[in-house]
């Protein structure tokens, strides 16, 4: 019934859904050890994620979150694409889908906190979390199907296009 809430929640869940396949699956998608590797890309999200998050919480302190959002979902729906491809092109890829998550994370936190009243702030909090949660649990568990019945790039391409039909909750947002 509150649907300012349902589409940050879903906005959000996508993005963790994106997040729960990179975590489980790159490792499988591009194997080996070193800078070049699902390894490597994955500190990548880390460090790209953290430093968004902060500079999206000073933006989103100074002016409206919201525009964070879709540029948040583009680099996330970008940095999928790319990460199966390995190499330079993967590193850049993680940092871009870094980028995008750790803006969103701030934002639809802000946002979702926005949009319920000081009682309601569990509320907020615990729709924001299980966003985190379920995107992540659904994103890891259904890709495991989509991989084994087209492949790692293909599945990667699917969860990326995913996330750019999320755009479409920016824009009735």
């Amino acid at each position: 019934r509150r649907a300012p809430l349902r589409r940050i929640f879903l906005l959000f869940a996508a993005t963790t859904m994106a997040a729960g396949v990179i975590l489980t699956f790159l490792p499988l998608a591009v194997p080996g050890s070193g800078v070049f590797s699902a390894a490597g890309a994955l500190l990548v999200v880390g460090i790209t994620s953290t430093v968004s998050r902060w500079w999206g919480g000073r933006f989103g302190d100074r002016r409206d979150p919201r525009l964070l959002l879709a540029p948040g979902i583009l680099a996330c729906a970008l940095g999928v694409a790319g990460l199966p491809f390995g190499g330079v092109l993967m590193l850049a890829a993680a940092a871009l889908f870094g980028t995008g998550f750790g803006l969103l994370q701030n934002s639809t936190l802000i946002l979702m906190m926005g949009r319920v009243s000081k009682a309601e702030y569990g509320l907020g909090s615990t729709l924001w979390n299980a966003a985190f949660d379920a995107g992540t649990g659904i994103g890891a568990f259904s890709f495991g199907f989509v991989i084994s019945a087209v492949g790692f790039s293909w599945s990667f391409s699917i969860c990326s296009a995913l996330l750019a039909l999320a755009l479409v909750l920016v824009v009735l947002d």
